[in-house]
């Protein structure tokens, strides 16, 4: 069989042609070919009725937003005529005449059908003959009723599909059709049946294998066998369980003819090449092989199918099925480019580059929110990216543009061009609130931020949510949107999360958005909430059992654990804060805690450490909680690894890594989550990145918990893995990164080293201390405010004498100074007065004119303030540049100090 490269290569002559003639032709082609009416794709049983349905169904996809779309075989069934009595040749007295023909407006329309059009042999008004000679005349032959047998059909679905094959299987010749139509006919009649009785994938493989069935499939039993491929792979409906080759053999077949119909022109219409490239990306198999063939079929639909699917050129009822289309080939597309990146070795390291570029700065943030300086909410990409960069996108319209430098998986031209047409007014005012999700999670999976889309996603979620009715019943009446009545359509809580979620992942931020789903969130939980109370008293406490039933006519709505999670976290990336909801949400958690993974347990706990009110005393039941889930969890997690059960249930380093850092940064302690987390450290060390190695070292530190063996265990690979990267520069490794478990930030420099320093495991592991300020005097310009202070705290708690360090230190904090906060002006000046380092008169005088501006902050009666001035003081006394320089010597601020230090001393005294 033809391999799959070989073929796509077809595309490219379809969609651009060997020359100027073959390709006003085959753009000409397609364009009449999809010109039309799109067509009954369904598998119909003998008596007219539908045997293979939705197989989406099966397995839903909620979350991901890939429920949107049914099976490829079920759009438009409800209006089509019962094709299957039609499709055998019945007996016919011979005065009876057949059916006569509609042609659908996605089919090739009959010569006769286009008045004053020039008829050519291929029935195209002045096209070129010679690429089409054989679907010419078989369309000829079609029309003249050559037929051996008078067939009634109904060739609207299948005129433009039949003819196709059937002169393949002449031999190419231009003449007549070799192949009876009957007996075609009879065939694909016969495979439909078939395909819908098929029970396993190996029968499935065997049908497809058969001499002549694979020349005989047209795009209905293309779509069939897909849709019957998708529920044998994506559902436990199979009787027989798949081979491991035969899943994968069967779906290299139907993409081999998927892309052999693309490139033969009116084989595919334009929904069914929408529809089968969606099944394939359900299932998570690249129809391509591989990325640059898939660059191949993202080209070719973009010329050759993306034209007949603009609104403006189809018929009011082709249009309202044309938003589902885009946004199904949106998705499909970014799948499947998600899928293909993963064996792409240059990508990955642009993404993995990209992420580390992206922790970097939210942990920058993370350190100005936390005593740094002023912290600023968190910008968009296109905020974080030099305007001179901002010049992608091409679209019209206010808001910024996509930005060039964000890596996007797939074909940014495809992207731009489908988000073009989708956010277009009232495009998306009547697609179900399951498309705005699957809308939402193609972008956010190819990377691709556009404005206008993302402005009109949240728009009609808003609309929606506040329509709909707040209590959110399966049957509440529906909402009017721009004039236009939607079928009722109640948003379901998965949709609203994963939507939300994707827009605050893209860095999106819509505050009136966000208000509304916290009230939406806020109404349902309350009712779960009453319902639990109720359950409790009448059995005893039974409302937080395990089963995952209990939260179904309780009053949750189907609001599940992730559900609550996703949302906090997306308020946490938006920097929207609602201690309403976030208490809620997390009393809610902790009644569904036995039904929560360690992901929803991890995350949760983030988002309450990364709120401004999580600080709360409110929040330390809940947050006992959540340690308490996560050791039951990472308990069995260990017990019943190599088993291959509960692989949802197994607890990773990352998880651990997360949690037991969002605690540490609550100084919230959990002894027996500790003791699990340094267990698993000591463990399984070589699993954990050492960036998770790191996050635990300084969660250890900032807990005063010190486990010498855990120490040594950690810091023994840490120092392995910097040498096995001592001869590359950092930024050599920043454009190319290694493995991820050898990947660095700055700011990890800095953790690691302060984490060690001040535990007291220093004097330990000089090679590992000595490696870390190799690396922090090269990345000293890019650390944060907190991580300069952090590091220069570090090295003089650990006694260093390396007076570069201290220099490329001193050169980094100086442009910071004025954003540093009184205890962090404390520290940095601390650290180099303990270990009386060298320093330059602008330096130490910077820091002390720093320093006066913040006084009026530190004359609060405050316990952190009070220190700040104690330190800050001593510190300008001990250090010899102060009486060195005469401009730091007679400095306004040092007066200053002392008599604060005076007056909280009197204060202290008087109470």
């Amino acid at each position: 069989m033809t391999s799959r490269r070989t073929i796509v290569s077809l595309l490219l002559h379809a969609a651009h042609g060997a020359g100027q003639e073959g390709r006003k032709a085959s753009i000409e082609f397609q364009r009449v070919i999809c010109a039309g009416n799109l067509f009954d794709d369904g598998a119909i049983s003998r008596g007219g009725g539908q045997l293979v349905g939705s197989t989406h169904a099966d397995k839903p996809f909620a979350d991901s937003g890939g429920d949107s779309c049914s099976s490829s075989s079920s759009c438009s069934c409800q209006r089509q005529t019962p094709l299957a009595p039609q499709l055998r040749p019945p007996v016919q007295a011979p005065g009876v005449a057949g059916r006569p023909r509609g042609h659908s407006a996605f089919s090739l329309a009959s010569p006769s059908q286009c008045p004053g059009a020039l008829r050519t042999r291929c029935g195209l008004p002045g096209a070129p003959t010679a690429p089409f000679s054989t679907f010419a005349a078989a369309q000829s032959a079609a029309d003249s009723g050559a037929a051996a047998v008078s067939i009634g059909v109904d060739t609207s679905a299948t005129s433009a599909t039949t003819a196709a094959p059937a002169a393949a299987n002449s031999g190419g010749s231009s003449g007549g059709v070799a192949v009876d139509d009957a007996a075609l006919l009879s065939l694909r009649a016969q495979l439909a049946d078939s395909l819908a009785v098929c029970l396993g994938m190996q029968q499935l493989d065997a049908l497809l294998t058969r001499p002549g069935n694979l020349a005989a499939v047209d795009e209905m039993l293309l779509l069939t066998a897909l849709d019957v491929a998708h529920r044998l792979c994506a559902s436990v409906s199979a009787s027989v369980p798949p081979a491991p080759t035969s899943a994968s053999d069967v779906l290299t077949r139907l993409s081999e003819l998927l892309i052999q119909r693309l490139s033969e022109p009116g084989a595919l219409s334009a929904e069914g090449a929408v529809k089968a490239l969606r099944t394939l990306s359900m299932l998570r198999f690249n129809p391509a092989g591989d990325y640059a063939g898939l660059q191949t079929m993202a080209a070719f639909y973009r010329e050759a199918v993306l034209p007949h699917l603009d609104v403006g050129r189809l018929a009011p009822d082709q249009a309202a099925r044309t938003p589902q289309l885009l946004a199904d080939l949106f998705f499909a597309f970014s799948r499947l480019f998600d899928v293909a990146a993963r064996r792409e070795k240059e990508l990955q390291n642009q993404l993995l580059a990209a992420q580390i570029t992206e922790e970097e700065a939210a942990a920058s943030r993370e350190d100005t929110s936390g005593g740094a300086g002023s912290g600023d909410a968190a910008l968009p990409p296109w905020e974080r990216t030099a305007a001179g960069s901002a010049a992608a996108g091409g679209y019209s319209g206010a808001g910024p543009a996509a930005v060039e430098n964000l890596v996007v998986l797939g074909d940014r031209q495809l992207y731009s061009q489908l988000c073009k047409m989708l956010a277009t007014p009232g495009m998306l005012a009547n697609v179900p609130s399951k498309t705005l999700g699957t809308l939402a999670t193609a972008m956010a999976t190819a990377r691709f931020t556009h404005f206008p889309l993302a402005q009109s996603i949240a728009t009609q979620t808003l609309l929606r949510l506040q329509g709909t009715g707040l209590a959110g019943a399966a049957g509440s009446a529906g909402v009017r949107m721009e004039g236009q009545p939607i079928a009722n359509d109640a948003m379901a809580t998965s949709t609203l999360s994963n939507i939300l979620s994707c827009l605050a992942r893209l860095g999106y931020e819509h505050e009136a958005l966000c208000d509304a789903v916290a009230n939406w969130m806020l109404q349902r939980l309350q009712g779960f909430t009453a319902a639990a109370v109720v359950a409790a008293a009448g059995s005893g406490g039974g409302a937080t059992g395990t089963g995952g039933s209990s939260s179904r006519g309780s009053g949750m709505g189907g609001i599940e654990p992730h559900h609550v999670v996703d949302v906090a976290v997306a308020f946490v990336r938006t920097k929207y804060e609602n201690m309403d909801f976030l208490l809620r949400a997390s009393e809610v958690l902790q009644l569904k805690l036995p039904q929560a993974n360690p992901q929803s347990v991890s995350m949760m706990t983030w988002a309450i450490a990364n709120s401004k009110s999580g600080q709360a005393p409110e929040f330390d039941g809940v947050l006992a909680a959540l340690a308490q889930r996560m050791v039951a969890l990472h308990r069995y997690s260990m017990t019943t690894s190599g088993s291959g059960s509960g692989a949802g249930l197994a607890v990773l380093p990352r998880h651990l890594a997360c949690m037991v850092f969002a605690l540490a940064r609550l100084g919230h302690k959990h002894v027996r989550l500790m003791d699990a987390a340094a267990a698993d450290v000591m463990a399984r060390t070589e699993k954990y990145q050492a960036r998770q190695l790191v996050s635990i070292l300084r969660a250890f530190t900032l807990l005063d918990e010190y486990v010498p063996d855990m120490y040594d265990r950690a810091c023994n690979v840490l120092t392995s893995r910097l040498r096995a990267l001592e001869g590359q520069s950092a930024a050599a490794l920043a454009a190319a990164p290694p493995a991820a478990e050898y990947v660095f930030t700055a700011q990890h420099y800095a953790d690691a080293a302060w984490a060690v320093a001040m535990s007291g495991h220093a004097p330990q592991v000089p090679e590992l201390m000595d490696l870390l300020a190799a690396r922090i005097m090269e990345v000293a310009p890019q650390l944060g405010k907190a991580c300069v202070v952090r590091a220069a705290q570090a090295y003089a708690v650990a006694g260093t004498n390396d007076s570069r360090l201290m220099e490329a230190l001193a050169q980094a904090s100086r442009p910071l100074l004025m954003d540093l906060g009184p205890e962090y002006l404390a520290a940095l000046v601390g650290a180099f007065a303990e270990g009386q380092h060298p320093v330059s008169e602008e330096f130490w005088q910077a820091c002390m004119d720093a320093v006066g501006l913040k006084v009026p902050h530190m004359e609060r009666p405050r316990r952190d303030m009070q220190l700040a001035t104690w330190r800050l003081c001593d510190a300008f006394r001990r250090h010899p540049a102060t009486q060195q320089f005469p401009a730091c010597r007679d400095h306004y601020v040092l007066p200053l100090l002392d008599a604060l230090v005076e007056s909280q001393q009197q204060m202290l005294a008087q109470q």
